[in-house]
């Protein structure tokens, strides 16, 4: 029973549980509009907005979506972005007599949908255990691909035998999420929170010690330096003043118009030139460390986690959105009791598609030896235009549902990649970069169905977004490999610039007085009080001259006997 309660309780099961119903009701919604908008005879451009001001709306608003879940409770903007979201399914209920009505209806979608993702995403991340991100994040993926293929399996299936009364199952499973998703954080990540705090204190505690320790030992420094700079003074004195000259005042000013010197002035120049102490300011910097390889490999595949995403995802809204009017013209379908034969098929086809998804996020989260591999992209970019070949030429329905199959495995790699490279480009700002991961999705998901709408309308060819499809994807194949060469050049230089921890000589001495709790913390504190205090390495301060050493070499004598003393 305990067992029960504990997983009932715990904020990551019931992230999982809020992802799957959160994303079937998304889909069991957007299976119903493209049909309700092909019922109400609207064309493929028409079909194309809607999508567009949905997602365009959505991926202008998810990055900021992301800073926000930064900045602001992230379970509170959860239940606002559930609230939108409701809205929006009410309004497609009651306000649909007209094309243009949907419009409106989606806006609605898009601020909730752009609120969800971020904030769930970044919050999966956040409250993962160390070592665990990439389980945790794949796991959460899986739910959601699974909540997306069954609401398209259920749109297709309820829509003929329930009419628009199918999506009080959408609100229903959406009401549900204002009850069941957290409310907090976790004990244990509140617990790691208070030991990263109490971390950077002792830190902070560190700096000022070390600046205090700098300072004391610049002062025995300056009265060794001012001792030894006295002595050399007395000695010119001494020199100077045996062979100075002595002129009596009354033979000054006839001295001077006799050799047109002004004395006084000289001696002044002579002062104001010579007599000066050396002041040498250095500015603290901050330390920029060499990435390890993971790292470097990461800030290029950021971007074609990104690009990849983009297409895939975006050719898949290319055939989610205008499929159905070439489905209905080739008169493909699956005969199910209770359906409409072709509105059965579509369902059937983006319910296997996303299967193969979920399916591919499962194994993605068992390992991670597909990272910071490109040939796998290659091979899904060439399986996604093997599929809309296909589509192009072909009615068989076992075929198609083989490669939507694939086609899905290559999704949910797409997907996964995406956001794996996210999470890692920051730490500070996990929810900014899995925004900028679901925006660029987004803009994919709104803007390639509105180019594929508008040429199939204005070409009158119902096969365009098909080739629009094939185009694109080729495209990103090519922008990908143009994108890792130069991206690849430029990050090894950016490495190159940056300094080796093993070669950097600190040369810094921590107080005895610092307390640490273990090792761990004493060898990250001291790593972090260098980089605070901006410390510099031994070939920063230059050649020494002979002299120059001299003088060290007293002071450090004098201090190294102080600090004895102190023993």
């Amino acid at each position: 029973m305990n067992v029960i309660l504990r997983y009932i309780l715990s904020n990551f099961y019931r992230l999982l549980i809020s992802s799957f119903l959160f994303n079937f009701s998304a889909y069991f919604l957007w299976t119903v509009i493209p049909l309700r908008a092909n019922d109400l005879g609207a064309s493929s451009l028409e079909l194309a907005i809607i999508q567009a001001v949905s997602y365009g709306l959505g991926a202008f608003f998810s990055p900021f979506a992301g800073k926000l879940t930064d900045l602001i409770n992230p379970y509170l903007l959860f239940r606002i972005a559930d609230v939108f979201f409701i809205t929006c399914v009410v309004l497609v209920m009651v306000l649909n007599t007209q094309v243009w009505h949907l419009y409106i209806d989606v806006c609605f979608y898009s601020v909730g949908s752009g609120l969800f993702w971020p904030v769930v995403g970044s919050t999966v991340g956040k409250e993962a255990p160390i070592g665990k991100e990439n389980m945790h994040s794949s796991l959460y993926s899986v739910f959601w691909s699974f909540g997306k293929a069954l609401g398209y399996l259920f749109g297709g299936l309820l829509k003929k035998a329930l009419g628009d009364n199918a999506l009080w199952v959408a609100i229903a499973c959406s009401g549900v999420l204002l009850i069941i998703y957290p409310y907090c954080l976790p004990p244990e990540v509140r617990e790691r929170i208070k030991k990263k705090k109490e971390s950077e204190q002792r830190l902070e505690d560190i700096k000022v010690t070390v600046m205090h320790t700098e300072k004391k030992g610049e002062e025995k420094e300056d009265t060794e330096m001012k001792d030894v700079k006295e002595e050399k003074d007395e000695k010119e004195e001494k020199k100077g003043s045996e062979n100075d000259i002595e002129i009596p005042l009354d033979m000054v000013d006839d001295l001077e118009k006799q050799t047109g010197v002004d004395i006084n002035a000289a001696k002044a120049e002579n002062v104001e030139g010579h007599d000066l102490d050396e002041v040498v300011v250095a500015d603290p910097k901050v330390i920029k460390y060499k990435w390890n390889q993971f790292q470097l490999k990461n800030k290029t595949y950021i971007y074609l986690g990104y690009i990849l995403n983009f297409s895939i995802v975006g050719s898949a809204s290319v055939l989610s959105n205008q499929y159905i009017k070439l489905i209905k013209e080739k008169d493909i379908r699956v005969n199910l009791p209770l359906a409409a034969p072709n509105d059965m098929y579509l369902g059937l086809f983006f319910f296997v598609f996303y299967f193969a998804q979920t399916i591919a996020m499962i194994v993605m989260s068992l390992t991670t030896v597909w990272t910071y591999r490109r040939s796998l992209f290659l091979i899904g970019q060439a399986t996604v235009m093997l599929l809309f070949i296909v589509v192009a030429i072909s009615d068989q329905v076992w075929l198609l549902l083989t490669l939507s199959f694939l086609s899905g495995l290559v999704a949910g790699f797409a997907y996964q990649t995406s956001t794996y490279y996210s999470l890692r480009a920051s730490e500070q700002k996990k929810g900014f970069f899995v925004g900028i991961s679901e925006g660029t999705a987004k803009l994919g998901m709104a803007f390639l169905p509105l180019i594929a709408g508008t040429m199939a309308t204005a070409l009158d060819n119902l096969y365009v977004p098909v080739y629009i499809g094939i185009i694109i994807v080729l495209f990103c194949t090519i922008l990908c490999e143009i994108v890792y060469h130069v991206g690849y050049v430029i990050n090894v230089r950016r490495q190159a610039k940056r300094q080796d921890p093993k070669e950097h000589d600190f040369g810094i001495e921590m107080s005895k007085d610092t307390d640490f709790d273990n090792e761990t913390d004493a060898k990250s504190g001291m790593g972090s009080a260098r980089q605070s205090v901006g410390i510099r390495s031994k070939s920063e301060f230059g050649e020494q001259t002979p002299e120059k050493r001299e003088s060290d070499d007293k002071v450090s004598e004098k201090m190294g006997d102080d600090e004895q003393h102190d023993d």
